[in-house]
């Protein structure tokens, strides 16, 4: 019995860890293109045309949201079979997302007023069919995640974001440069997800009106329905103040500040909402590997997070300069303090996960009212008062609430004290207290030789340096970042 379950929970961790793998791969890869495809179009393209965009995504992502039913979710946590469910649910998608639609076809001229842009009218009508799209892909894809089988999510993202930067660029370079060119790289690119579906798993799903089965789900779905809504309402707000009070230009330097900030811990916080989620249902009742599961977790967004944002809040002028140029440069100091934020809310992200699996989805909606209560004020006064870099500060004070309480809950769940993160937190502070140091004293003389490329290549130096130093540092630990890192490189190599 002992060596049964020990097969399973070196399964469990197994899928984990290639599961995360197939995930880093495509974060790295759809990273890559994303910078090139923005290098490129933000030359050509105008800060409005983003804005734009963002504000035609903000419309579309709030109406899938607001229709969601969260029943995939509830499913996913099931041990028995669940493909009888899913023709249904496929059905119900379709249907919701064309109620969708009509109502931002309809809708289209008075949002275009309500954000300022209505210049856009036609194009928000066109980007409805963002909320159609993806609802047509095939429902069963549900077992890639179930299985933890993320080498095919792998090939439909990538493959989709290279469809994304063919077209927007060919439509920038040869038919219009503008906010279309990026409207129409995005409709392709989620199409084409739709289509890898289908190539991935070889199975059609079919109309099916059987929906009260699909009652018993809703006890714990809607918690998540909960929390989708909110959590997108909340992501929103800012967009929607910035959008109304400031106009697209500033909400164009907003998000782009948010994206660079954002850039390593966005893609590793969806790493490990989807992995995590997963595999914490494999091993729900043993609480020892719920909590090393979330140790190793935090190791790896401190490790990447905490350099790669101290970077950004030292040198932000001459890695934005370099990357977009001169009429970027408004967005640093947004930029600065959002990267603050972001290392708050990476480590907060941490329990979603965990909730969730375990079957208390009623906490993750309970922090996002909080969220909730605290943004619409916050964010308000913030903009009406410093503008983009009010809206910046309000994200810095509610995601450091939002992590104190996090904290606080999580605590009596995974039962133990600072003392098993300890070493965590004191590996990555011991690696990076020389390299925050030679960066602080040693930037006026760098900066003396007025080069942005000599400033960048510094950091890139002090960035290998701090590699080295969580090796060496890691030699005085038993646990910590270099200990994860080197479990996950002996798991890879073993398969």
């Amino acid at each position: 019995m002992i060596a049964k379950e020990d097969k399973q929970d070196s399964g469990a961790l197994s899928k984990s860890i290639h599961s995360g793998k197939w995930m880093t791969f495509g974060m790295v890869a759809q990273k890559v293109l994303s910078a090139v495809t923005f290098f490129i179009l933000a030359r050509l393209l105008m800060p409005a045309d983003y804005g734009i965009i963002a504000v035609i995504l903000v419309i579309t992502t709030f109406a899938d949201r607001f229709t969601s039913h969260g029943i995939e979710t509830a499913l996913a946590r099931q041990r028995e079979k669940i493909d009888g469910y899913l023709d249904a649910i496929w059905t119900i998608n379709i249907l919701k997302s064309f109620f969708a639609f009509a109502a931002i076809f309809l809708l289209a001229k008075p949002l275009s007023l309500f954000f300022n842009i209505p210049e856009a009218y036609n194009v928000i009508r066109l980007g409805a069919l963002l909320v159609v799209l993806p609802n047509f892909s095939n429902i069963r894809q549900i077992y890639f995640f179930t299985s933890l089988d993320f080498k095919k999510i792998f090939w439909r993202d990538f493959i989709s974001q290279i469809f994304y930067t063919l077209t927007a660029l060919t439509f920038a370079l040869f038919v219009s440069a503008s906010v279309w060119a990026l409207l129409a790289g995005h409709l392709v690119r989620i199409f084409t997800a739709a289509a890898m579906t289908y190539i991935l798993y070889p199975s059609r799903p079919r109309l099916s009106f059987k929906f009260r089965p699909l009652l018993q789900f809703l006890s714990y779905s809607k918690w998540i329905v909960g929390q989708n809504i909110f959590d997108y309402i909340i992501g929103l707000i800012d967009q929607i103040f910035i959008g109304r009070l400031l106009g697209a230009e500033k909400l164009g330097y907003y998000a782009k500040a948010n994206d660079l900030a954002s850039t390593t811990t966005a893609p590793l916080i969806s790493i490990i909402r989807k992995v995590a989620f997963y595999a914490y249902n494999t091993v729900q009742l043993d609480l020892k590997k719920i909590q090393d599961g979330f140790v190793k977790s935090l190791d790896i967004i401190l490790l990447a997070a905490i350099p790669f944002n101290f970077f950004l809040i030292v040198e932000g002028g001459a890695i934005v300069n370099i990357l977009l140029g001169q009429k970027w440069l408004s967005m640093v100091l947004p930029l600065k303090i959002i990267a603050v934020a972001q290392i708050f809310y990476a480590i907060s992200s941490l329990t979603y996960p965990l909730f969730n699996s375990i079957g208390k989805p009623k906490i993750n909606f309970q922090m996002t009212v909080l969220r909730l209560v605290l943004s619409a004020p916050l964010f308000y006064f913030g903009i009406q008062r410093k503008g983009i870099v009010g809206a910046a500060l309000a994200m810095l004070v509610i995601s450091l609430i939002i992590l104190l309480y996090s904290i606080w809950q999580a605590r009596p769940v995974l039962k133990f004290g600072w003392s098993r993160i300890l070493p965590s937190v004191l590996h990555i502070g011991l690696a990076m207290f020389p390299i925050a140091s030679f960066a602080i004293l040693l930037r006026p003389f760098i900066h003396s030789f007025g080069n942005d490329y000599l400033i960048v290549a510094w950091v890139a130096f002090l960035s290998v340096a701090y590699a080295a130093l969580i090796f060496l540092f890691g030699k005085f630990f038993s646990s910590g970042p270099k200990d994860t890192l080197l479990t996950v490189i002996r798991e890879l190599k073993s398969n």
